[in-house]
């Protein structure tokens, strides 16, 4: 064979192989995982970082969008940063959004539901106008859109999920029974019968919802003798107010969701940032706080019961996968939250003399999210968290420039 035979050959060999794999890119399945917030945002971190592992090494075209809605909350900008996320949608036509948190259903995603399957008068969220103007709206451009919801502290039913084809998940909850166990362990340390637990709440999104959560909580903490005084909290002034009377009248903090938590009541006011709302908390409060995410400890809190964003997020992915292999969305239970991950700082532990049982401390060193003493004995640790309390800490961040803005 002549010579300029095979270079064409092989020339045409090496095109075809480059037009293969620029179809083949074209033609990949393609996933948008659209998040309610940023990545400054420890869960929405982890949520990512586990969704992300979960398609490795699979065949598909993976693209993520943030919608920033902890840091800006006005309804205004979440408006805005839900039409941004559906005009992404629009343009790049996804196989499968995988919606991350309760503003990426209530801004996005309830509107690519089938408006004749449900009633919307009935639909929680459709209370709200902005989540009525547009339910079901973006249905007939993307008919084939499958959905796959993570980490919502509503019902399904709350968003008009029920009875849709296109549509599973996977919810988020609070792990009660983990949490009143460990109520009821420092109940025991401190040697009383009986406990007042104080639980402070946002009013954003997830906050309404989680809100729920407590309720149901309260009522099954009632038999333990521990009363449970869910609290839903908009101002720093109320969350103030709230710290003062715990201090005189509980035995517990009992923190949930506070990022949304305003200098004050104006709708342009500033958003308290949530490490200075934590640290401000720890100087001033007198009794031990107990969180159900991670992030409370992250913050500058003593304890968490959190619930896993590593399971939220390894179930997305199994669930979009699913979906692109063939299987129905409908075919696929809504499963709910079965792990939680243990926080810990060693310092306020001791500070406050609670010497938990050791398994406490044990998974959270396992799971990395330990935080120890600086020094040996935890004494000058001790300390300086005294000291700290002695001189509280004024209320100046919300003069501070450096507070994010909505």
């Amino acid at each position: 064979m002549k010579p300029w035979i095979n270079k064409g050959m092989m020339l045409l060999f090496f095109v075809c192989i480059v037009v293969y794999l620029v179809w083949s890119a074209i033609h990949r399945p393609r996933v948008l995982v659209l998040q309610s917030y940023g990545l400054d945002y420890d869960w929405t971190r982890d949520v990512n970082n586990s969704i992300k592992k979960g398609f490795l090494g699979k065949p598909y075209d993976v693209q993520y969008h943030f919608m920033d809605t902890k840091t800006h909350s006005d309804p205004e900008f979440k408006y805005i940063a839900g039409s941004r996320a559906r005009k992404r949608i629009n343009n790049w036509k996804p196989d499968v959004l995988i919606a991350v948190d309760d503003n990426a259903q209530s801004l996005v995603a309830v509107c690519y539901m089938d408006s004749a399957k449900v009633n919307i008068n009935n639909i929680r969220s459709a209370k709200n106008p902005a989540v009525r103007a547009i339910f079901g709206q973006c249905r007939k451009d993307h008919p084939d859109l499958k959905v796959v919801f993570v980490g919502i502290g509503a019902e399904p039913e709350d968003y008009g999920y029920n009875g849709q084809n296109n549509v599973t998940g996977i919810l988020e909850r609070m792990d009660h029974p983990a949490l009143l166990e460990t109520i009821i362990q420092i109940a025991n340390v401190q040697k009383k019968s009986k406990m007042v637990v104080t639980a402070p709440i946002d009013d954003s999104t997830s906050g309404i919802y989680n809100l729920d959560g407590l309720q149901n909580l309260k009522k099954e903490a009632a038999p333990f003798g521990v009363t449970i005084q869910p609290q839903q909290i908009k101002t720093f002034a109320k969350w103030k107010q709230m710290v003062e009377k715990a201090n005189k009248n509980a035995d517990l903090l009992l923190i949930s969701n506070y990022h949304t938590i305003k200098c004050n009541s104006s709708p342009k006011s500033a958003r308290v940032s949530p490490g200075d709302l934590i640290a401000w908390t720890q100087a001033n409060s007198s009794i031990p706080g107990l969180g159900g995410w991670g992030f409370y400890v992250t913050d500058g809190g003593m304890l968490s019961v959190a619930v896993s964003p590593f399971e939220q997020g390894e179930v997305a992915a199994r669930l979009a996968i699913k979906i692109l292999e063939g299987a129905k969305p409908s075919s696929l239970p809504i499963e709910t939250t079965h792990q939680s991950i243990i926080f810990m700082n060693k310092a306020l532990e001791q500070y406050y003399g609670l010497s938990l049982p050791r398994i406490y401390e044990a998974f959270a060193r396992a799971t990395d999210n330990f935080i120890p003493c600086k020094s040996k004995d935890c004494r000058i640790d001790i300390q300086q968290i005294k000291k700290i309390k002695e001189n509280k800490r004024p209320a100046t961040f919300c003069e501070n420039s450096a507070v994010k803005r909505n």
